[in-house]
């Protein structure tokens, strides 16, 4: 596996608060202007604490205004249930709207409730 040194040149960004998931919702809109590329959304999602049934999906989805957002094809993370799951999307900034979010849909019954959260991971850019 090659090794790399980025040189402190990687730009973290907190898309998703890791905290419990028990609702679905739409998350906040993320401007990407200033960004280049290609973006890593990396997914951190444990096994269900609570529920029956309980299942997680979740989605990125793009728009130019921040108001009307709509998916974005193949940025979705596969189904979460009973097993801790690290998954990464990789989005193509340049393909996409100035904006994106994550939407997140949670099933099953009895209070289904999984501890979540999400960064978005880039290289700097410099202009």
């Amino acid at each position: 596996m090659p090794m790399y040194d980025l040189k402190g040149n990687l730009n973290i960004v907190v898309v998703r608060k890791s905290a419990a998931v028990t609702a679905t919702g739409n998350g906040t809109g993320l401007d990407l202007m200033g960004y280049e590329g290609k973006v890593a959304i990396v997914f951190n999602v444990a096994a269900a604490t609570a529920g029956t049934n309980p299942t997680y999906d979740a989605k990125v989805q793009d728009s130019p205004d921040n108001s009307t957002f709509t998916d974005i094809a193949g940025a979705t993370i596969t189904q979460v249930t009973t097993t801790d799951s690290i998954q990464v999307l990789s989005v193509d900034v340049r393909a996409q709207a100035r904006y994106i979010r994550i939407v997140e849909t949670i099933g099953g019954t009895s209070s289904p409730s999984f501890p979540a959260g999400a960064v978005l991971v880039s290289e700097k850019q410099y202009k």
